[in-house]
């Protein structure tokens, strides 16, 4: 009975590990998406392997102000009224909004980006009166995405390796031995239970969780993770 407590409090720790910090993880583009992608799905992309979070929106939007990665979005266009007068506590009618569909043009200086909700705004520069623009459902070329920061290995695409990215900053050879030391020594009953542990080891700047996956799976198959016999 001991046992099995402390294996449930070990997989329960195990889930609460793998959970922290690693959400992003589902947002990984591949080539199963669409054509076009939500902007908010390109920003937890990039952000799975980036420093930061604004690292990852600078990314963004530099990659998009160079031409590489092409974006559309539902263009909303308000004209302010100049003439307009009102009286003391009276409130502006509704500004009904000019609707088009287009490329947004990388030549473009956005006042305000938000990544979650995939929309950016500017003003009109030099004019009168003055205009606001707001871009609505802002998606991205997947293809643009996924040549800028590709996946190690796109499984859903068979037998397709992804372009290489950038050398990897950990040290996985010995993360591989602490795996192999921690099912040694803990007969871990799951591979989420190794994969937590060397989460754990890496500590908060390590690597998502699609990383150890990739790194850490095969050896949980080859040592038969969760044979009592091993």
């Amino acid at each position: 009975m001991k046992n099995t407590l402390q294996s449930n409090s070990r997989q329960d720790r195990a889930r609460r590990t793998l959970r922290k910090g690693r959400a992003s993880d589902g947002y990984l583009i591949t080539y199963k998406a669409a054509k076009w992608v939500p902007l908010s799905s390109i920003y937890h992309h990039v952000l799975s392997d980036s420093p930061s979070p604004e690292s990852a929106m600078i990314a963004i939007s530099g990659e998009w102000s160079n031409g590489r990665l092409h974006l559309r979005s539902e263009i909303h266009k308000y004209v302010g009224n100049s003439e307009l007068r009102l009286k003391p506590g009276e409130q502006p009618p509704p500004i009904e909004p000019e609707i088009t569909y287009d490329q947004v043009s990388p030549s473009l200086k956005f006042s305000h980006w938000d990544w979650e909700r995939s929309r950016a705004s500017r003003y009109g520069t030099g004019t009168k009166p003055q205009e606001l623009f707001e871009y609505v459902g802002i998606e991205g070329n997947r293809d643009d995405v996924l040549a800028l920061w590709p996946i190690a290995v796109d499984h859903s695409a068979p037998g397709r390796r992804s372009p290489r990215g950038r050398k990897s900053a950990f040290d996985w050879e010995a993360a591989l031995c602490e795996a192999a030391k921690f099912i040694r020594e803990e007969r871990p009953d799951t591979d989420e239970e190794v994969k937590a542990h060397v989460a754990e080891w890496f500590g908060d700047e390590g690597p998502s969780l699609s990383e150890i996956t990739r790194h850490i799976g095969p050896l949980c198959r080859a040592l038969r993770v969760g044979d009592k016999k091993l």
